[in-house]
């Protein structure tokens, strides 16, 4: 069973100016990890979702499941070769992902206000 950790995958980020916790990830680890961690949850090896999280596994549901496998295309390629409902369908996995991973950050630190800077990389995963 794959298990999210998510607090391995953020650094804390130093924001003088803001009182809240600011947490920084690359989209090289958020984007891979949360592929792989909905594919599982849509086989139904990981149980059980949190419950804030649940509504997102619906939406993973509910897309056309050949958004996961474009959602690994690179934004290079898929942009040269994908056409636009598949891109489309790339993006709405890709938002999925963000909004997951956001929503179990925020379960770890018991649902108090935080900031979420994803570093700029390589642009790979834009969408």
């Amino acid at each position: 069973m794959l298990d999210l950790k998510i607090m391995e995958l953020v650094t804390p980020e130093d924001r003088p100016r803001d009182d809240r916790p600011f947490f920084a990830v690359h989209p090289d680890t958020l984007y891979p990890t949360m592929l792989e961690y909905i594919q599982a949850a849509l086989a139904g090896d990981i149980q059980p979702i949190p419950a804030r999280c649940r509504q997102f596994l619906i939406m993973a549901r509910g897309i056309d499941p050949a958004a996961w496998r474009l959602a690994t295309t690179p934004y290079s390629e898929a942009k040269e070769s994908l056409i636009d409902t598949e891109m489309r369908l790339r993006g709405a996995a890709l938002e999925i992902c963000r909004r997951w991973f956001t929503t179990a950050l925020h379960e770890e630190h018991n649902d108090e206000p935080l900031g979420l800077h994803i570093l700029a990389g390589d642009k790979e995963w834009r969408t």
